[in-house]
């Protein structure tokens, strides 16, 4: 079995603003690729972002996504309210554990109303083209999830694929109130 072989770095910033940030650096060198991982904090929410570059000679397929969690009353997830298209609240039922997607708006951007919390506004890249949903009975919080396409995407042609030399940055926008 090749071992993997990753140098990491991070790095804290401040922009102009005086909003800190973190970056998060890996070359992984089996594959020979680098990715980039930045936070930034907003005045009302995070921007994540994500870059990969491909150093091979061959395209690198990737499906990268987010995995934000949310505080949400375990017995008030049904009352969550949405504009994205298909996503039925009623799916959220406290009594299971739920695991399903649909499609984003084709904007990128969506909005949630969520018990406990407020307002919600998730944006993220046209490459996102899946947002899942998940959580647990129980407990007091609700996954809302921007991603590149469903679960095994990456073995699925609606993964991305990264030409050689080349590289792709996604980002991903939470914001609260508004």
């Amino acid at each position: 079995m090749q071992q993997e072989h990753v140098q990491e770095f991070q790095r804290v910033f401040s922009n102009a603003h005086g909003l800190k940030g973190v970056q998060i650096h890996a070359a992984h060198f089996h594959v020979f690729h680098a990715s980039l991982a930045q936070l930034t904090l907003l005045p009302r929410g995070l921007l994540a972002e994500f870059t990969v570059v491909n150093r091979s000679e061959r395209p690198l397929p990737v499906s990268p996504g987010w995995h934000p969690y949310f505080p949400c009353p375990d017995a008030l997830k049904q009352r969550i309210v949405t504009d994205v298209p298909g996503l039925d609240p009623a799916r959220f039922d406290p009594a299971l554990e739920y695991d399903f997607g649909v499609p984003p708006a084709a904007h990128g951007r969506a909005r949630f109303e969520v018990p406990g919390l407020g307002t919600l506004l998730v944006s993220h890249s046209p490459e996102m083209r899946h947002f899942q949903c998940w959580s647990l009975p129980g407990r007091d919080f609700v996954c809302l999830e921007p991603f590149t396409g469903p679960n095994n995407a990456l073995n699925t042609p609606s993964r991305l694929e990264i030409p050689p030399g080349g590289g792709r940055t996604l980002f991903m926008r939470i914001e609260l109130g508004g």
